[in-house]
């Protein structure tokens, strides 16, 4: 076991940094140290490793949402905690990365698509109500569309067609409208508030 998760955690750092597409099974091995006859000892090909890399990652991320979800004094600070989550995210990824997955691992691409619109969907429609019955969120918002609008905000920041990387800093983008999501849903009170805490997230970038 300590072997195939090595050879996950490898490829993981490896699909971020170069994107699905540019790494093989010898880039792999390589990094490692280690034969790729022995990395088809657990794997059977390169997409059985994509599928256990995305199933692995996900498992990380849900278990990070419930901390912050527990943790949390607010739903603005969860959010600002997921954004400081967000944020790692689209600085490490190479944004080629989601459309490697999306048009050749579809298997893997199912399971993103299931946490993404299962998981991830939940938790944030969990803090849109929290929001409104804390009197953050203004009451007239209208949670199902704004959560499947936040859901799909990370996916259009790291879109190179929209936000050409030449002209456009992908980080920059998701933190921007992200800013301008929030503005869009809070009260005064909850202005106040974002407004005290977001520099401490924002700055970190």
């Amino acid at each position: 076991m300590e072997v195939k998760n090595k050879i996950l955690n490898v490829a993981y750092k490896l699909f971020l940094k170069l994107g699905i597409r540019g790494v093989t099974m010898d880039d792999i091995a390589k990094e490692i140290g280690i034969s790729k006859k022995t990395i088809y000892q657990f794997f059977e090909d390169k997409d059985s490793i994509v599928v256990g890399v995305i199933q692995n990652h996900l498992i990380e991320e849900t278990n990070y949402m419930k901390q912050i979800q527990l943790n949390a004094h607010n739903p603005i600070d969860e959010y600002l905690k997921g954004i400081e989550q967000m944020m790692k995210e689209v600085k490490n990824i190479n944004p080629s990365m989601i459309n490697d997955l999306r048009k050749f691992h579809p298997k893997a691409w199912d399971i993103f698509k299931f946490y993404r619109d299962t998981i991830f969907l939940e938790t944030i429609n969990s803090n849109l109500k929290r929001g409104i019955e804390e009197g953050f969120y203004r009451k007239e918002i209208k949670i199902e569309f704004l959560a499947r609008f936040q859901v799909s905000i990370f996916e259009l920041s790291i879109n190179t067609e929209h936000f050409p990387q030449e002209h456009f800093n992908q980080l920059d983008v998701a933190l921007e409208i992200l800013d301008h999501f929030m503005h869009g849903i809070l009260t005064e009170n909850g202005k106040i508030i974002y407004q005290q805490h977001k520099s401490n997230i924002y700055e970190k970038k």
